[in-house]
């Protein structure tokens, strides 16, 4: 519930028949409590990026941010936390039927269309993974769903990995070169572990070669595809991704790609609106703005939150793959959107709009529900 929906809920309480006192007495201690929460929740910051993740900006160090410093983080975690608490209230206006809140109908609207009309035994979940990555935000603790209590790593570039092959010098834990019993140097393929490691992500790549990465700054081996000729080739080479999430062993890693720094604040970008009766069957006509176009840069950032606190078991798709356009998270099936970090994000920037973009002279509402910004 926002602060702002108080004066309608107390409102509310002046008229009130019941001649009990005593009940009246509770209903408002009731809605003082709820407010008090909603309040301190709503002022509740986000902890500082340097307590939340290791980030290095040292130039020299790889996957360094020192082109866009800690500030610059900073803020992209505060966006985030602001739509994800703005997509909280929506949840809750949404499982609890809240009357009083001015966007009921527009939430109702926003959620069934991207998390498929979700039954209600599957909505308090749908909060409760928004709730674990705000709580996050605002007080850290451990990651991959409690398994990893170490603090993670947040890197500006994937320069944090190069890519070997497995005939060459295998590095231990301490950055040191192996060596088999006689002395002589050991390859990355006379260690078990991580040939076994190479084919389980091979089979994942649907039989792509998977090679092993090493990364000088962790002392560890990641295993991925290749992504171009160069050793130096990582994930953010292709101009489509945008962010990543490694759970490694006891390292948690996100990587945000140069990408996705387009500085694109919350709401920067105007909503330019079409009436709601322009979509047809879902066909919206040429200019149609679509969500797509309208997301900040913390968006990136926020999605990443989800892999990183809840894991991966809770935020893949049964098939293994995600969906981040728009019509293809709108066709998507129940059960894969509820486990789509991107669908979250999206969600919360829609509704972002939705509260904070204005009403035409009707009180009409910006509004995402069909992909698209439409108003009226």
């Amino acid at each position: 519930m926002n602060p702002q929906d108080a004066p309608i809920i107390e409102a509310g309480i002046y008229f009130v028949t019941e001649p009990d006192f005593a009940i009246m007495l509770l209903r408002r201690l009731v809605v003082s409590l709820v407010l008090l929460f909603a309040t301190s929740r709503a002022a509740t910051p986000a902890r500082s990026i340097t307590d939340l993740f290791q980030v290095s900006v040292d130039s020299t160090v790889g996957g360094n941010c020192a082109q866009y410093g800690t500030d610059k983080l900073q803020q992209l975690l505060n966006d985030a936390l602001t739509l994800c608490n703005e997509a909280i209230d929506g949840m809750n206006d949404y499982i609890n039927s809240n009357r009083g809140s001015a966007t009921l109908l527009e939430a109702r609207r926003l959620i069934n269309a991207y998390f498929r009309t979700p039954p209600v035994a599957d909505r308090p979940n749908l909060l409760s993974n928004y709730q674990r990555v705000a709580n996050w935000i605002t007080g850290g603790g451990p990651v991959n769903n409690g398994q990893n209590p170490n603090k993670p790593w947040l890197f500006c570039s994937d320069s944090w990995l190069i890519r070997k092959s497995m005939s060459d010098q295998a590095f231990d834990i301490n950055g040191q070169p192996v060596q088999n019993g006689n002395g002589s140097p050991s390859s990355i393929a006379d260690n078990p572990d991580y040939v076994a490691a190479q084919q389980r992500e091979t089979d994942a790549q649907d039989g792509m070669q998977a090679y092993p990465y090493w990364s000088p700054v962790l002392n560890t081996y990641v295993f991925d595809v290749a992504y171009g000729p160069l050793a130096t080739d990582g994930y953010c080479r292709d101009p489509g991704n945008k962010g990543a999430t490694n759970h490694e062993g006891m390292f948690s890693v996100v990587t945000i790609c140069p990408q996705s720094f387009t500085g694109v604040g919350i709401r920067s970008i105007a909503a330019n609106p079409i009436q709601k009766s322009q979509i047809r069957r879902g066909n919206p006509p040429a200019g149609a703005q679509p969500l797509g176009n309208v997301l900040p840069e913390a968006t990136t950032l926020f999605h990443e939150l989800f892999h990183l606190v809840l894991g991966f078991q809770a935020t893949l798709p049964e098939d293994g793959i995600e969906e981040y356009g728009t019509s293809e998270m709108l066709q998507i099936v129940r059960v894969d959107a509820a486990q789509n970090p991107e669908t979250y994000a999206a969600v919360a920037v829609a509704y972002d709009y939705t509260l904070n973009a204005g009403q035409d002279s009707n009180g009409n509402r910006i509004e995402f529900f069909s992909g698209y910004a439409t108003q009226g």
